[in-house]
């Protein structure tokens, strides 16, 4: 089946044309299986098929539910209806659990045509729940309809997908929407429905933050990571056949290093990248005449608004480790002064943690950055030792990322350390150095005592062009490049 480009930019719905998905799937398939509910998180950055593969998962639940004959693992399921909600809709918790509860009586109805349920009750009992906030009322709503639907059909358990949840970490809500969830999920609190639901949601880097963080009760509770892993080179030429790329048309050493290029992440390569190359062949560019649009294709890449939504979803420690991850020029002063030790076979996590000094402060929070970016795909372990992961995701890092405010005021104490060591008491501009670097730590402390602004971003900004000014006239260097910044 060829498909078309404006087809590929959308998600898919149908699990024959999910690629590379196979693994997911069938942990899917185990978690609705077991006889206690839980939560199950699938992790992945902007457009790496997460809606895709919910709703893969929709459709195989209800052909099943229709009493399709599928292949083992889903012809083994009992009755799963799936409740779908998008939870960026919703204003408040209780909104959007009095949703489900809505979403689920009208998803019997469609699927099941069952709709023998006291409206104006489970209306009141909604109403009481939204006003009170107590989950009992929830719950007797859910049972309102969950009574009915069991009646006529036996044995029915819910599969409560809940797609893009990290549209809520915004709203002050959030937490409480965490904390109410875990109430129902979990077993052994009153009113649980544990029994009947298994929560499915779609999340990235800092929803698993979150969900990690010391204060959440899903942390000891236990939550169930589903990665969405890279593409390797066989499925990205499966992609490439799906949407009619001729086979052989581009050799595979070619097609393999745009893949690398993409990191083989499925909304670049299927997109951005093969609609161009599909235009190509159609030209029947070969050769010569083919390399511009390579290159075309491999700037797009790098331009792509993507890589700014990825960072956006990055707390401030995992840009912090990504940075520290990515190789530096190997001069012996800053390996020595930033403590790097990178190598091409990558870093240990003792390593990661010693490359910066803001790691080094707070390594559970390092670690639970190494554990969100490994399960997105933005670094990649190998034999304990891990590196970057896509090429491109690394350059346009490089280029446009912003160094964190901690990152950055480390490395301008070490600078005043080297410059004023390099000067050395007797030299004449010595003093100069050490005011340059009381005014400089004095903005330093207010900025992380009360936050920053302008008018102290303005006096930093002065105050580096004066110190790049004095390096440059007395060491032949900027300070900017003693620590090894732009």
């Amino acid at each position: 089946m060829t498909l078309s480009p404006t087809a590929l930019r959308s998600p898919i719905e149908t699990p024959d044309r999910l690629i590379g998905r196979e693994a997911q799937l069938q942990m899917l398939a185990a978690a609705l299986a077991a006889p206690q509910g839980g939560l199950y998180v699938i992790l992945g950055g902007p457009g790496c098929g997460k809606t895709s593969l919910l709703r893969s998962l929709q459709t195989l639940l209800l052909h099943r539910l229709s009493g399709a004959t599928l292949a083992a693992p889903w012809a083994n399921l009992g009755p799963i209806l799936p409740v779908w909600v998008t939870p960026g809709l919703a204003a408040s918790t209780a909104e959007l659990l009095r949703g489900v509860v809505w979403a689920f009586r009208s998803v019997a109805r469609e699927q099941l045509g069952i709709c023998q349920v006291d409206e104006d009750q489970l209306k009141l009992q909604l109403d009481a729940y939204a006003r009170s906030g107590d989950l009992s009322y929830l719950d007797r709503g859910f049972r309102e309809v969950f009574q009915v639907v069991e009646g006529s059909r036996r044995g029915l358990r819910l599969a409560l997908l809940i797609d893009d949840i990290e549209s809520i970490q915004a709203r002050d809500w959030q937490p409480s929407l965490l904390a109410s969830l875990y109430e129902l999920l979990n077993p052994y609190t009153p009113g649980n429905r544990s029994q009947e639901w298994t929560l499915i949601c779609s999340g990235g880097p800092r929803l698993h933050d979150l969900l990690e963080s010391a204060d959440s009760s899903w942390k000891s509770a236990g939550w169930n990571p589903i990665s969405l892993t890279a593409w390797d080179g066989a499925q990205m030429e499966q992609a490439a056949g799906q949407i009619g790329l001729p086979a052989g048309w581009l050799p595979a050493d070619q097609l393999r290093a745009l893949a690398y290029e993409s990191g083989g992440h499925p909304y670049l390569f299927q997109a951005e990248l093969l609609p161009g190359l599909l235009a190509a062949a159609e030209m029947d560019l070969t050769g010569e005449a083919l390399q511009p649009v390579l290159d075309e294709q491999l700037r797009r890449l790098r331009d792509a608004d993507f890589w700014a939504r990825w960072l956006d979803q990055l707390s401030e420690q995992a840009r912090i480790l990504f940075r520290a991850l990515i190789p530096r020029p190997q001069s012996l002063e800053l390996k020595d002064v930033m403590q790097v030790l990178a190598g091409p076979l990558g870093r240990t996590r003792a390593e990661i943690v010693q490359a910066s000094p803001v790691l080094a402060k707070d390594p559970l929070a390092t670690q639970r950055a190494l554990k969100a970016l490994s399960y997105c795909g933005l670094i990649v372990e190998r034999e304990g030792r891990f590196q970057p992961g896509p090429n491109l995701w690394t350059r346009w890092f490089e280029a446009n990322a912003p160094l964190p405010l901690a990152e950055l005021f480390d490395r301008y104490k070490q600078g005043l350390a080297i410059l004023l060591a390099r000067l050395g008491p007797g030299h004449a501009r010595y003093q100069d150095a050490l005011v340059y670097q009381q005014r400089l730590s004095e903005n330093i402390e207010r900025t992380q005592r009360h936050g920053d602004n302008e008018n102290w971003r303005s006096e930093r900004s002065l105050l580096i062009e004066e110190l790049n000014a004095l390096a440059q006239s007395t060491l032949e260097c900027s300070f900017n490049s003693l620590v090894d910044l732009k």
